[in-house]
C-alpha cells in the first residue's frame, strides 16, 4: 500500500533543490508510484539501474523484476524484457548488469538528430538486439511476419540504413554509449587514493588493511606513526585536511586516525541494511585500534557518528580512554521540514519508510552534481551560521574550487543515509552507562541542531561534562578541529 505521508516527505526533502526542473519532480514521483529501485544514473531523462553481481548471486533472482537475468553472470551478454533492455558486462573485475526502459532506444536516436521510433519499432529493435531475427520477432509477440517486415522497413528508413545488421550494429554502438556512464561509474580501482593525492597533503597517509572477516578497512591518518593516538570518527561530510592541521599534530606528538565508514568516499558501495553497515564499520574502528592504537585510546565522534563511538566504547572499554561527541546530530524526535535543508525530511523517512529514503537520497545526488547547483545549495543550507559559511568560502576558494567537498558528499551517498538511520534510531540513554568519561561539546552557531535540541540530547544522555564553543558553528574544520584535538588531547 502506498505510503502517502512518506511520499510527501519525500517531495518536501526533493523540493530544496534550487530550480528543480518540474520534469525531475514528475520522473520522481511517477517512480515512487511505481514502486522502481533508485536508478544509479539516467540518460537524456531515462533511468538507468546498476546491478553489482558476484558468482554467490543464484541465477533466478532478478535485481529487476521486468527483467530476465539468468544469464547475469555472462560477461556482454544483451537481454530484453517486454519493457527492459540491459548489458551485462564487467568492470574493475566485478560482473554486472546494467538496465534501462527500452525508451532509451528513441533517446539515443533522438540524440542522434533522427526521428523517435514507435512503440511498435522500439520492441523490435530491442528484439533484434537480442539476436533474434524478424521471423522470431515476430513469433514471439503473436504478430505476423508481414508486420515486423514493415515495421524493420520503417526503423531502418528513420536510422537512413538498409541492412538488418547495421541497424543492430548502430543501435548497439550507440545504446553502449548511453550506458558507459553506469558501467564506468563502478570501476572503484585506486579512488581513495585519487582523492588523497588531489585533495589530501603530503603526509596524510591512506592505508587499506585486510580483516579476518570482512572487507578491508580503509584509513586515512596523518601524524607522528609514535605518536600519541587518538580516533576520529568523521562526520557525514568528510572533512577537509590541510598542512596545518598536519603541523598541529606533529607540533602536539598526536597520531590522528581516521576509519573510513563503509560507503564514504566510495564509486560503488554495497547496499547494505543498518545493522551490516554498523557492524562493518565497528569493525573498522576495532582494527584501526589494533593496527594503529594498542593502547587506551580517546574517541572524538563527529555529528553522527555518536551511535558508533557508543558502540566502541561500550564493548571495549579498556581500549576507551574518553569520548568526545562533538557537533552532535540529534533530531529530537521534531519534524521540522525546511524549505532550504532537506535533512530533517531525511532524518524522517529514515524512520518511516527505507526504500523511500534510498531513492530520495539517490535523487538529491543526482539534482546536486553539478556544480553551479551544489555550491548554493550547500550554502544555503548553513547560511544561517556566519564560522560555516566561513569554512564553506574556504572550499570553494581553494584552487580545486569546491571540488573536494562536492566529492565527499556526492560519493558517500551510501554512508550519508546510514548516517540518518544513526542520528533518528540511536538510544542516547545508552551512555549513561559507559565506562568511559563522555563530554559534548557543541558550537554555539550551530543552526543545523540549535541549542534547544542539545539540551534535549544532553539530558538523555545522563547531563555529562559539556562545553559549548563560542564562534563556531555545525562545522568543525581547519584550525577549529585543531582547538578541538587539542582540549581532548589535555584531557
Amino acid at each position: 500500500m502506498q505510503d502517502f505521508k512518506a511520499r510527501a516527505i519525500a517531495v518536501e526533502a526533493v523540493r530544496t533543490v534550487p530550480d528543480l526542473d518540474s520534469e525531475h519532480l514528475f520522473g520522481f514521483l511517477d517512480s515512487i508510484d511505481r514502486q522502481e529501485p533508485a536508478p544509479s544514473t539516467d540518460y537524456e531523462g531515462v533511468p538507468i539501474w546498476r546491478y553489482m553481481l558476484d558468482a554467490d548471486t543464484p541465477a533466478d533472482i532478478s535485481p529487476f523484476p521486468a527483467a530476465d537475468m539468468t544469464p547475469a553472470l555472462e560477461a556482454n551478454h544483451i537481454i530484453v524484457s517486454a519493457g527492459h533492455i540491459g548489458v551485462c558486462c564487467r568492470a574493475g573485475g566485478r560482473a554486472m548488469v546494467v538496465v534501462a526502459p527500452v525508451d532509451i532506444i528513441g533517446a539515443t536516436m533522438r540524440n542522434a538528430g533522427l526521428d523517435t521510433p514507435s512503440p511498435a519499432e522500439t520492441r523490435l529493435a530491442a528484439l533484434l538486439l537480442a539476436g533474434h531475427s524478424l521471423s522470431e520477432a515476430a513469433e514471439i509477440d503473436g504478430v505476423a511476419y508481414e508486420t515486423r517486415r514493415n515495421q524493420f522497413k520503417s526503423l531502418s528508413n528513420r536510422m537512413r540504413l538498409s541492412r538488418q545488421q547495421d541497424v543492430v550494429r548502430v543501435l548497439l554502438q550507440d545504446i553502449l554509449l548511453a550506458l558507459m556512464p553506469a558501467i564506468a561509474s563502478s570501476r572503484e580501482d585506486d579512488f581513495l587514493h585519487d582523492y588523497a593525492d588531489r585533495f589530501l597533503p603530503e603526509g596524510v597517509r591512506v592505508s587499506i588493511l585486510n580483516q579476518r572477516k570482512g572487507p578491508p578497512v580503509r584509513i586515512l591518518d596523518y601524524g607522528p606513526l609514535a605518536g600519541r593516538p587518538v580516533i576520529v570518527l568523521h562526520p557525514m561530510i568528510f572533512p577537509d585536511i590541510t598542512a596545518q592541521n598536519l603541523a598541529f599534530a606533529v607540533e602536539n606528538n598526536a597520531r590522528v586516525i581516521f576509519p573510513l565508514r563503509p560507503g564514504v568516499l566510495e564509486l560503488e558501495a554495497p547496499r547494505q541494511d543498518h545493522m551490516s553497515h554498523h557492524s562493518e564499520a565497528l569493525a573498522g574502528v576495532e582494527t584501526a585500534w589494533t593496527q594503529m592504537c594498542g593502547v587506551p585510546t580517546p574517541l572524538v565522534a563527529m555529528v553522527s557518528s555518536g551511535a558508533l563511538a557508543t558502540a566502541f566504547a561500550r564493548k571495549h572499554p579498556e581500549k576507551t580512554s574518553s569520548v568526545t561527541y562533538a557537533a552532535t546530530c540529534f533530531s529530537a524526535g521534531h519534524y521540522r521540514p525546511s524549505a532550504a535543508y532537506f535533512g530533517a525530511s531525511v532524518a524522517e523517512l529514515a524512520l518511516r519508510n527505507e526504500t523511500l529514503l534510498t531513492k530520495t537520497m539517490a535523487m538529491l545526488k543526482r539534482q546536486f552534481a553539478p556544480r553551479e547547483r551544489f555550491e548554493p545549495t550547500i550554502k544555503r543550507i548553513f547560511a544561517g551560521s556566519a564560522p560555516d559559511m566561513a569554512v564553506l568560502d574556504r572550499e570553494f576558494d581553494a584552487p580545486h574550487q569546491g571540488a573536494r567537498i562536492m566529492e565527499a558528499v556526492l560519493n558517500s551517498e551510501t554512508s550519508l543515509r546510514q548516517d540518518y538511520f544513526n542520528q533518528v534510531h540511536f538510544d542516547w540513554e545508552q551512555v549513561k552507562a559507559l565506562q568511559t568519561p563522555v563530554r559534548f561539546v557543541h558550537g554555539d552557531q550551530d543552526t543545523i541542531h540549535p541549542p534547544k535540541d542539545m539540551r534535549r540530547l544532553h539530558a538523555l544522555a545522563g547531563a555529562p561534562p559539556k562545553t559549548e564553543v563560542a564562534g563556531v558553528g555545525h562545522l568543525f574544520q581547519y584550525e577549529r578541529f585543531d582547538e578541538l584535538l587539542g582540549d581532548v588531547l589535555t584531557q
